[in-house]
């Protein structure tokens, strides 16, 4: 299994509930903000850096926009924006 993770938070995973279990179960992906270095992994973490051009939008502020009746579609692909519309996810 997959987390997809910014890449700021890969330090931090030795503090997240249920750590070792999370790690032996799963594999991150974390995308670097602009100007960040790839992720480190603490083991027992396993991940990699995604490559490519870094957004500048974090989930934080999508959830943000959502929980103020804001738009998200120019943050997110259509799907996405309606799959959260849809599901009234983050609300």
């Amino acid at each position: 299994m997959f987390y997809l993770i910014g890449a700021d938070h890969a330090p931090a995973l030795l503090k997240w509930r249920e750590a070792e279990e999370l790690a032996r179960l799963a594999e991150f992906l974390a995308i670097p903000r602009p100007g960040q270095a790839d992720a480190v992994f603490a083991p027992p973490f396993r991940g990699r850096t995604l490559k490519g051009s870094p957004l500048d939008v974090s989930a934080s502020q999508i959830r943000e926009r959502v929980k103020a009746g804001r738009r998200i579609d120019h943050l997110t692909p259509p799907a996405v924006a309606e799959a959260i519309h849809n599901y009234h996810l983050y609300l």
